[in-house]
């Protein structure tokens, strides 16, 4: 996209029509949600690695095998 700016609202706009600042505001918007996402991600992944260990071996069951 090409971006122009509007003498009459003095400000950036783009040539498609979205005004630079409600792009720039959408664009933080989505960002934060990103890294919000990444940090609960990230959470997530934790709890799962102290519920869910890897070493823990599950058997037919579904009861992990204690009884060596």
């Amino acid at each position: 996209m090409i971006a122009g700016f509007d003498w009459e609202n003095n400000q950036w706009i783009w040539v498609k029509g979205v005004p630079y600042d409600q792009y720039v505001r959408s664009n933080q918007v989505a960002a934060n949600t990103m890294k919000e996402l990444t940090k609960l991600k990230k959470m997530v992944e934790r709890i799962q690695d102290v519920v869910f260990p890897n070493e823990a071996v599950i058997t037919e069951g579904g009861v992990p095998n204690v009884s060596k």
